[in-house]
């Protein structure tokens, strides 16, 4: 299975981390919640809804769009750097 041939490889991984919090919070239904009105006022009516759960497509359809683009474009970079790679004169001693 994947997970146990890449157990024992001691391996550098990148790590790239997108915040989505600025750019959720200035959409029109990127509130962070409707159910919470702040410390002391407790829990807001139930019969609204939270947009970012419930508005399709909504904010996390955006940051799956987001995801995806950056994974494209990783991949991308990966191909390239192994095209180029290949395409090197060899070089002999």
């Amino acid at each position: 299975d994947v997970l146990s041939k890449h157990s024992n490889e001691s391996q550098v991984m990148n790590l790239h981390l997108l915040n989505v919090t600025s750019m959720s919070a200035r959409r029109k239904d990127g509130h962070a919640s409707l159910y919470y009105l702040g410390p002391g006022r407790g829990p807001a009516s139930l019969h609204r809804q939270d947009c970012s759960h419930w508005c399709l497509p909504g904010v996390p359809d955006s940051w799956n769009e987001l995801l995806y683009t950056l994974l494209l474009k990783q991949e991308l970079v990966h191909v390239q750097d192994l095209t180029e790679s290949s395409q090197a004169p060899s070089v002999t001693t």
